[in-house]
């Protein structure tokens, strides 16, 4: 198991979490010697388990917070709402009045209070949406305040610190420009070689009731093994799946694609090649499949992203989940990013979900932090939360000067 009990260090700062969520930002500040004083979050199942591991009760809408009657603090964290900024969402920045201006928000809170530091976090996206223009009006804003900060937002995962989980964040960090400290150079980060094995539990230590929450039902059980006879058909014939998404319902289909955009075109033109080139088999398997009531919609869908076969590779070595796109199928070597979204991973080992305190590693949380007892909040909480470990380097970072 991933220790997270790492060596400390007292700063002896005093912070503010702001869209603190469950407390990824106060876990990391509060072990290395610094203390919150202020907290904000909207949700209320958060605010339950904020209260419940810190002691403290986060305010609601940080839009109705009058910046001055927040306590002074050093330094100022968020990790402020990125559905604006994501690629799984509209992308509509600023334009979204009821996310995307919540960073002007932490603006009028650093006006006011003029902290030390602040540390920021958002969606990778956030650098290159609507062609670096967001990410200059953050910069300029931030700068125009009285504060230094890189050009170009921290680029880090958890993956390029050991851990098993591939979460491309950026990370802005700020210091205010009177201090006469300096911005360390900007860290290039390498990701590193890990397995998904250093944070699972065993399914017999897990209880009945959260057993039959995590574990695969009889009719993705049904479609999962149809998909597992294609996979090791291809296999045992020495041939590398394709790397485009199989669409089954493009099978056989005959019909003028001249109308589709480009890129779907050339996903169906594909899929019929594939299935021409293979059909003495797939005829049978595709008529056998479609005898299941499951097999439809997204679940007649395969995204192998796996690469070339190895010797032992099945669905029940490898990890997947059942995505809008299709049955995505990875490596077992790490996790794909934790979203708040229903599409926790599968551990084909397991024969199950992630459980929540194996998601709760993966954010590096420790493992006497208290869950929520609804599974499926705990999900959405650490889909959202900040990595702590990830947290503790970009604030090791900041304070190292």
């Amino acid at each position: 198991m991933i220790k997270n009990d790492l060596t400390t260090i007292n700063f002896g700062h005093k912070f503010v979490d702001l869209f603190a969520g469950i407390g990824g930002f106060h876990i990391a500040l509060a072990r290395n010697g610094c203390e919150c004083v202020f907290a904000s979050e909207i949700d209320k199942s958060c605010v339950k388990v904020y209260e419940n591991n810190y002691g403290i009760k986060p305010v609601g809408d940080i839009t109705k917070v009058d910046e001055t009657k927040i306590p002074d603090f050093d330094i100022l964290c968020g990790g402020f709402p990125c559905q604006s900024f994501s690629h799984s969402g509209k992308q509509n920045g600023f334009n979204d009045k009821t996310k995307g201006t919540l960073f002007f928000d932490i603006c009028r809170i650093l006006k006011h209070k003029k902290p030390k530091y602040f540390i920021l976090e958002n969606v990778k996206n956030l650098y290159g949406h609507n062609k670096g223009k967001t990410w200059e009006i953050i910069y300029n804003s931030l700068t125009e305040l009285g504060y230094k900060t890189y050009k170009k937002p921290i680029m880090l995962s958890p993956l390029h610190l050991g851990i098993p989980q591939n979460r491309d964040r950026v990370f802005i960090i700020g210091i205010r420009n009177d201090l006469n400290e300096e911005l360390p150079e900007y860290p290039i980060y390498k990701k590193k070689n890990t397995s998904i094995e250093d944070i699972l539990e065993n399914n017999e230590g897990l209880s009945n009731e959260l057993w039959e929450k995590v574990k695969i039902n009889d009719d993705n059980l049904s479609v999962l093994n149809l998909w597992e006879k294609f996979i090791q058909y291809f296999k045992d014939k020495k041939v590398k799946l394709p790397t485009f998404p199989i669409w089954t319902e493009e099978w056989g289909e005959d019909y003028n694609t001249e109308h589709l955009p480009e890129w779907k075109k050339k996903f169906v033109l594909n899929n019929r090649d594939f299935y021409n080139t293979y059909k003495s088999y797939l005829n049978k398997w595709l008529k056998d499949s479609r005898k299941n009531s499951s097999f439809y919609g997204a679940k007649a869908k395969l995204e192998w992203q796996s690469g070339e076969f190895r010797s032992n590779d099945s669905l029940w070595t490898l990890l997947f989940q059942f995505r809008p796109s299709g049955i995505r199928v990875s490596r077992n070597n790490y996790s794909p990013a934790l979203v708040a979204m229903s599409q926790i991973v599968y551990v084909g080992c397991r024969k199950r979900k992630l459980t929540p305190r194996e998601v709760a590693r993966l954010q590096s949380f420790p493992e006497e932090f208290k869950l929520d007892p609804s599974v499926n909040a705990s999900y959405k909480q650490f889909g959202n939360a900040v990595n702590v470990r990830v947290v503790e380097e970009v604030l090791y970072r900041l304070l190292s000067v």
